[in-house]
């Protein structure tokens, strides 16, 4: 469980901006938590204090006991792979900076395999597409073994089919019990994406950032293509969307 009380996050520069404010949120374990809102509205600062990468103005954080902050691990935008590595390289980095290599060896090849990446090991990020390269940036914070896995719209420069096609994977990771990842919290501007993926969905207001409202996405987990097209799944996305205006 992670919880959030009344937090408030300002910057102060030239001049001080409020990017969130009275920020109220508990995310259950096992929950896929996704939070959208317009372009600066605060959704990647509230997704780095829930993943303790920076620490609230005002109000509190505060997490389940048995939950380690090394337990969360991020996903951004932009994989971040090095050029001059191959994508195992890049996959080992964490436990090169961790000192457990030997320990974990086999657990890059499982992860490999679970991602769709087995034959790409020795491929250097040049030589992979676009959607590849996100693929090796997730296996990446898998190998850690994360409970915690928090995506900050990753897929957000592909094209629509490989956006889709891989949120269908990122599903079903998570459900399939091959990792340790047992929470998911994705930014995202698609509100698309947002329904399909999301137990629950976090719609922020503009700047500062305020929770509106806390959505319920009561469809069936089993989320195939078809789902898309349901009268319950527009319904759900022009709700957000006539918020999001």
């Amino acid at each position: 469980m992670i919880r959030l009380d009344d937090v408030t996050k300002t910057y102060h520069g030239v001049r001080s901006t409020v990017a969130l404010r009275g920020i109220d949120l508990e995310i259950a374990e096992g929950e896929f938590l996704s939070i959208v809102g317009s372009s600066g509205c605060g959704k990647s600062t509230l997704l780095k204090i829930i993943g303790g990468l920076i620490a609230p103005t005002s109000g509190s954080r505060t997490i389940s006991p048995h939950t380690k902050e090394g337990s969360f691990a991020f996903v951004f935008q932009d994989p971040i792979l090095m050029r001059w590595r191959t994508a195992r390289e890049n996959v080992r980095l964490p436990l090169e900076i961790q000192g457990s290599v030997s320990q974990k060896e086999a657990g890059i090849t499982s992860v490999f395999e679970n991602l769709g990446l087995g034959g790409f090991e020795n491929s250097y990020p040049s030589e992979l597409s676009g959607g590849m390269q996100q693929r090796v940036g997730i296996a990446r914070a898998l190998i850690s073994e994360p409970t915690t896995l928090l995506l900050d719209e990753p897929f957000a420069s592909l094209d629509e089919i490989t956006r889709e096609r891989l949120n269908d994977e990122l599903l079903q990771l998570w459900k399939s019990g091959a990792t340790t990842v047992q929470n998911v919290v994705f930014v995202t501007h698609n509100i698309d994406e947002a329904v399909f993926l999301s137990d629950r969905v976090v719609i922020l207001s503009g700047r500062p950032g305020e929770i509106q409202e806390v959505l319920t996405i009561d469809l069936p987990r089993e989320r195939t293509a078809e789902i898309r097209y349901s009268e319950e799944f527009n319904s759900l996305r022009r709700k957000i969307r006539s918020m999001m205006l």
